[in-house]
């Protein structure tokens, strides 16, 4: 199992850089939803145009694809200094648990059916 992402990343600086870093980011599954590893390429670029490409190109090396919804554990991986992953949230003595898609920014809850709750993205 795979989750691909595209995503423009702003490094950590006093003054916010007017284009960020560009990374397509492959994460892979065992059948169970357990976190295997990451492969990333990243672009500095204006637009992240080609990068989608890029993705493409890594989930086309994977052997028997298709594309239908996952269910994982949360994982978190670091990739150039940036936190990557689905990373539990749940807010201590919570009845109902919490995760967020970083650095997306998308959070996700009960029922856990793959929408993700609207909320102000955390960076």
């Amino acid at each position: 199992m795979f989750a691909g992402f595209v995503h423009e990343v702003f490094p950590e600086q006093k003054k916010k850089p007017v284009h960020g870093v560009w990374y397509a980011v492959l994460h892979l599954f065992s059948p169970n939803g357990e976190y295997l590893s990451s492969s990333h390429f990243r672009q500095t670029t204006e637009r992240g145009d080609s990068v989608y490409s890029v993705l493409g190109s890594m989930i086309r090396q994977l052997s028997a694809v298709s594309f239908e919804d996952i269910s994982v554990a949360p994982f978190s991986t670091k990739i150039d200094g940036t936190l990557w992953g689905l990373v539990d949230i749940s807010d201590p003595g919570a009845e109902t648990s919490r995760a967020e898609l970083r650095p997306l920014g998308q959070v996700y809850g009960a029922p856990w059916d793959g929408r993700a709750e609207e909320h102000e993205p955390r960076h």
